[in-house]
């Protein structure tokens, strides 16, 4: 066997300092309820959905009926219809012409057939806090006025029946929070060494010898 190293360095020599994480034992509410309109909304990426004000649907009540439409079928004859078949026929290269030229009418009977194609358009607002880091920039805090509605926010028409997601952010509703992760200390505890300001060897694991066999 061949030893390297002394594996009593790291038993009996100076033990590493310990530093205390300065975190929180909890972190600050978040008061989200200070803001008129948007209460309850949520710090993450679900967001509170806010449906339109009611003043601003149309009131179906008040709109007359429709007028309704008269539909007339125009009527063919058996020669007119026989004709159509036929030209139909022709234009498959794979049809036959034949049933449609000794075909024998029992009866006609004119029918209206639709086909329509119904898409919506709508639109949806939501909101959510978001974090940043603060550098000194101006705040627009609820000292500069109240926020406006969700539904007040000025927002460029996008073109209809495609996707489209714009993020706004409100007016007069930023705020200066302490950080609830590091406790307002600007540090925060580092996860490979738990606070020793060191970490254990994986060669040796620790014990600051290394074994080997001859």
């Amino acid at each position: 066997m061949k030893s390297l190293g002394n594996s009593d360095n790291w038993q009996k020599g100076i033990t590493p300092p310990v530093m205390t994480a300065e975190v929180p034992s909890a972190p600050p509410a978040f008061d989200v309820n200070n803001v008129s309109g948007y209460e309850g909304t949520t710090v993450g990426d679900t967001g509170k959905y806010f449906p339109p004000p009611p003043d601003s649907l149309p009131c179906r009540e008040s709109e007359p009926m429709p007028a309704q439409t008269n539909w007339n079928i125009p009527a063919i004859s058996e020669d007119e219809a026989k004709e159509a078949f036929i030209e139909y026929a022709a234009s498959k290269c794979c049809y036959s012409k034949a049933p449609a030229r000794d075909l024998v009418f029992q009866d006609l009977l004119a029918l209206n057939t639709y086909r329509y194609y119904l898409e919506t358009f709508t639109e949806s607002r939501s909101s959510l806090w978001k974090t940043i880091p603060y550098r000194g920039e101006p705040v627009d805090s609820a000292m500069y006025g109240a926020a406006p509605s969700p539904w007040d926010m000025r927002v460029e028409v996008p073109e209809i029946f495609k996707d489209n997601i714009v993020r706004i952010k409100v007016p007069h509703t930023s705020i200066v929070k302490g950080c609830p992760i590091c406790g307002c200390s600007g540090r925060r505890p580092c996860t490979q060494c738990h606070c020793l300001t060191r970490r254990q060897c994986w060669v040796c694991n620790g014990t600051g010898s290394q074994f080997t066999n001859q």
